[in-house]
Order: structure tokens, then C-alpha cells, then sequence
């Protein structure tokens, strides 16, 4: 099959994979509310479309995408759902685009469509308003546009890299290292005689004004309400809960995932001596200032076990999904077989991309570059969350530049490209890295049942 053939099956797949969405929210998952953080964007897009928006909690971008669908729709849980499987739709035809871009073989780029339409955490979640999959088709196409300056320069790739990036800042204020790798990819460019200094200020003028017209107007706005120039206002009480003497060592997140009234009592009694009125979304700027000096005290206090949690953060980031489950089970009460099934299917699927995408990092199936790019982009998307907390769909933002190496290892092995050239000589070398993959998840799951 030619180019326009994969292209064009790839568009069918996009296009089923947004029906069999549809398919759920007509009919299984049509009663789902609102769950996890669902409701207060819901809440805060409301808020904004009638003018009542106090201090942003929430880094605004999610609601901000919700907005036009309120307005035209009205408020239903209908529009809820539409909003959600939107968000997961643009998700995959932004992974699906990177993919057509990096992938030189069609057919793995395909492969990398299909992953990114049914992959099972992003189909169990299509109820749910969530920053993630935004954030992650964000940062995808900001990589696709790089791809694009890099093949042919243009001011106008720049424009709408300066827009995506902006975007994706308010979204999720952490997604901000992602200004760090642009202005070091212009650098490398200018390294590469690629571009010509005149080029590499031009793009940074545009970078910093599209930026800026996202982030500067929120800013502004949570000033005006008192709480100082900022993105969102729960930063400082996420550096708390993730690090204090009550803090998990594996699961830092674990405050933060549960109401104040649900902590265990001395965890209150802590946490009411920094917060007395014990609402987060409530903090006055004075509350915020005292809840990341207390963290960083802490964090001062304790550096042994801060890198500690550090290191388990790192291990949990990797770790299999499990929300969009467990949130199932708790709306539908469902009983303990159909809930492990559903577990099973969630992490499964999560599971086997990433041993896929290890493979193909081990065995080479896509050039050296893409691997190098991988590990920087991956470590730099992770770095923030490895200070305060870490939750497995956190690695959401990181799924579009999995998605092509589990595609290209999964031609690779039908091509027999891999069992003559790879397997044979590194068999060892694979069955260790199968071991600590397995302990890793072994691991994760047994915190993940532990409810304490």
C-alpha cells in the first residue's frame, strides 16, 4: 500500500475509534457523572462563561476548551460527556499525526493510530473531563510543528508552536519545561546551520508573545482576586501533601487523590495547623505561602528521605493505570470479578505499550535520534511531578512519543526483523529487563490494593 493508502485507513481507524466512543456514551457509560477532577472543571468552565470566575484552583486551559461547548450546548451531562470524548478524540489524532511524521513505514504509523484510539485507560476515561489527554495532544503537536520547522523552516510553524505551547501551560502549568527543550531545539538548529540567528529571534519573539497571551491574562486574573501572578492556585498545596511526615512513601499522591474529611485524623490535625478551614481550593494567598514553606522545610529537614520518594515517584509515574476502573467500580458499584477485569484491561493495555516501547528502545526500531529525543522529552515532562506527587496518569503527557516505538517494534517482530538481527544475541539482556519490568508493576499493583 502506498502513503495515501495508510493515510487513509489511518483516518478510518481515528474516525471509528470517535463512533465506538460515541457507542459508550449513548449507551454504557451514558448515566457516568462527573468523577476526579471532572466536576470543578465542569464547574470553573461555567464559571467563566458567566463572568463568575473567582482565583483559577485549576489551571484554567481545560475549562477554557469546554467553554464554546457550553455555550453552543448549554449545561447537560451530555455536553460533559461531549466535552470529555472530545478532548480524548483530539488526543488521538495528535498522537496519530506525530506518528505519520516520525515513522518513515506507514504501516507502523497505523499501528500508532490504533494504540492511540483504543488504548483501554483512554476508552474507560471517555466520560471524564480531564487536563491530560489536552495536555497530551498539546505537547504532540508542538513536537509534530518542531518536526515541521525542521524539515522546512517557517514563521508560521513557530506561530502555531508559540499557540499549542501556551495553551498547554495553562493547561498544566508543569508542562512549562517544554519552553526549556524549544528554546534548546532553536540552539540546535542555529548549531546545525539550519537557520540563521535573524530566524532563531524571530521564533523566540513569537514564542515568548504566544506564550504570553496565555499565561500573562491568567495571571492577571488570579493577582486581581489576591492570590498573587499565578497559573493556579493548588501547586502549593500539592508540594505539600507530597512531601510531610504523613506523606506515603510510595504513594505521594495519595493525599491529594482524597477530600480533607476522608484523611485520617492525625493527617488533619497536621494538616488544620498550616490550613485551618482545611479547603485547598479556598487558600488565601498567606495559607499558600505557609504550605510551601512548610513543604520546603520539610524537604530541607529530610533530603534523604525526599530523594527517596523521589525515587518511588519515578517508579509510580511508570506505572499501570487504574483510575478509570476503579472510578467505574465506585459509580456503578460494580462487584469485585467485573471491576479486576477492568483493572486488568487498563493496565494491561497500559503495560504492554510500554514494554513494547522498551523493546524498541533496546533493539533500535526507530533511528538514534528519536531515542535520544524520547529521553529528553520524557525526562523533562516527568521532572516536575517527581517533587511534589505522582499519579500513573500523570504518563499520559508521555504517551505520544510511546505510541511510535511500540508501532515500529511491532513491525519490526512481523517483518522478522528483530528475531534474526536482535533476539538471538541479546536474549539475556531481554529476559533481565523482562524481570525488573515485571517487578516494577508487581510493585505498583501491590500499592495500588494497599488502602491504607
Amino acid at each position: 500500500m502506498d502513503h495515501r493508502s495508510w493515510l487513509c485507513r489511518i483516518i478510518a481507524t481515528l474516525l471509528v475509534g470517535g463512533l465506538f466512543r460515541l457507542f459508550l456514551l449513548v449507551g454504557p457509560l451514558a448515566t457516568m457523572p462527573q468523577t476526579e477532577d471532572g466536576p470543578s472543571y465542569r464547574k470553573q468552565a461555567l464559571e467563566i462563561l458567566d463572568g463568575t470566575a473567582g482565583h483559577f484552583y485549576f489551571p484554567p486551559g481545560t475549562a477554557l476548551s469546554a467553554v464554546p461547548f457550553y455555550a453552543l450546548c448549554g449545561n447537560s451531562e451530555h455536553v460533559d460527556h461531549a466535552v470529555a470524548s472530545f478532548l480524548w478524540i483530539l488526543f488521538a489524532v495528535s498522537c496519530s499525526w506525530l506518528a505519520w511524521l516520525v515513522l518513515e513505514d506507514k504501516r507502523a504509523a497505523w499501528v500508532a493510530a490504533l494504540l492511540a484510539s483504543f488504548l483501554p485507560h483512554t476508552i474507560l476515561a471517555t466520560a471524564t473531563i480531564s487536563s491530560q489527554p489536552l495536555n497530551a495532544a498539546l505537547v504532540a503537536c508542538v513536537l509534530s510543528l518542531c518536526l515541521l520547522t525542521y524539515r522546512s523552516y517557517s514563521l508560521k510553524w513557530w506561530l502555531l508552536i508559540s499557540i499549542a505551547a501556551g495553551l498547554a501551560v495553562v493547561t498544566r502549568p508543569a508542562t512549562g519545561v517544554l519552553l526549556i527543550l524549544l528554546i534548546g531545539y532553536l540552539l540546535d538548529l542555529r548549531k546545525r546551520n539550519l537557520v540563521s540567528w535573524l530566524q532563531v529571534w524571530g521564533s523566540l519573539g513569537l514564542l515568548v508573545v504566544g506564550v504570553s497571551s496565555f499565561v500573562y491574562p491568567v495571571m492577571l486574573h488570579n493577582s486581581r482576586c489576591g492570590q498573587g501572578m499565578t497559573i493556579s492556585t493548588n501547586s502549593e498545596w500539592n508540594m505539600l501533601v507530597g512531601n510531610n511526615p504523613y506523606t506515603p512513601d510510595y504513594k505521594t499522591g495519595h493525599m491529594g487523590q482524597r477530600r480533607f474529611e476522608r484523611l485520617p485524623e492525625d493527617v488533619r490535625a497536621y494538616l488544620t495547623e498550616i490550613l485551618p478551614h482545611g479547603e485547598p481550593a479556598d487558600a488565601t494567598y498567606a495559607d499558600r505561602i505557609a504550605m510551601r514553606d512548610t513543604a520546603i522545610a520539610y524537604i530541607q529537614d529530610h533530603p534523604i528521605r525526599f530523594l527517596y520518594r523521589v525515587l518511588n515517584r519515578l517508579r509510580a509515574f511508570w506505572g499501570m493505570d487504574y483510575t478509570a476502573a476503579r472510578e467505574l467500580q465506585n459509580t456503578f458499584q460494580l462487584s469485585v470479578a467485573p471491576t479486576v477485569a477492568l483493572l486488568v484491561v487498563e493496565g494491561g493495555g497500559f503495560v504492554i505499550v510500554l514494554f513494547l516501547a522498551v523493546c524498541a528502545l533496546m533493539f533500535g526500531s526507530l533511528s538514534s535520534w528519536y531515542r535520544l529525543g524520547f529521553y529528553v522529552v520524557a525526562s523533562c515532562m516527568m521532572a516536575p511531578y517527581l517533587v511534589a506527587f505522582t499519579v500513573p496518569k500523570y504518563h499520559t503527557v508521555v504517551l505520544p512519543i510511546l505510541f511510535p516505538l511500540a508501532a515500529a517494534f511491532v513491525v519490526a517482530l512481523r517483518d522478522g526483523i528483530i528475531q534474526n538481527e536482535g533476539l538471538k544475541n541479546r536474549r539475556n539482556t531481554l529476559i533481565i529487563m523482562m524481570m525488573v519490568f515485571v517487578l516494577l508493576q508487581v510493585e505498583h499493583v501491590f500499592h495500588i490494593v494497599d488502602n491504607r
